[in-house]
């Protein structure tokens, strides 16, 4: 016999209290690293919570590596508010960019990290966006470049 769940006995959806909001490319090429196209758009913060976030750390990661990993350091992030990076430069791996043969899907993960205590941190928000890197013969379109 099968059971019946009413809604009242599932968990309600948790509130998402802090968040990390990416504006990124969908893909890269040699041709995006050699004339510096950026791969994050831009790059933000959210604290939908009711207390202030203070000495907080956003660290951004790929695999396969295309790029350095890089960690920013924030010192404040007001409640109800939104911070936004302004330094959204990444350094990419051009050598790997130029030994692409085919189409290979990366994905960037964004980490937002709070210092809780003096050596425990505590992961609050993490963001995966897939990066299709494309070989040097290939292109992304015109919709994949900035305005």
């Amino acid at each position: 016999m099968e059971q019946l769940l009413e809604s009242a006995d599932l968990p309600a959806e948790a509130q998402v209290d802090y968040s990390i909001r990416v504006k990124s490319a969908a893909n890269l090429n040699l041709a995006d690293f050699q004339n510096s196209v950026p791969l994050l758009r831009e790059l933000m913060v959210v604290n939908e919570s009711a207390h202030a976030l203070t000495e907080l750390k956003l660290r951004l990661d790929s695999h396969p590596p295309f790029l350095k990993a890089k960690t920013w350091s924030i010192d404040a992030c007001d409640p109800r508010s939104r911070y936004g990076i302004k330094d959204c430069d990444v350094l990419l791996d051009g050598v790997l960019l130029s030994k692409l043969t085919e189409a290979e899907t990366a994905t960037v993960t964004f980490t937002l990290i709070e210092k809780a205590g003096t050596s425990r941190e505590r992961v609050l928000a993490t963001e995966e966006r897939k990066v299709e890197l494309l070989p040097r013969n290939q292109w992304g379109g015109l919709s994949s470049l900035p305005d």
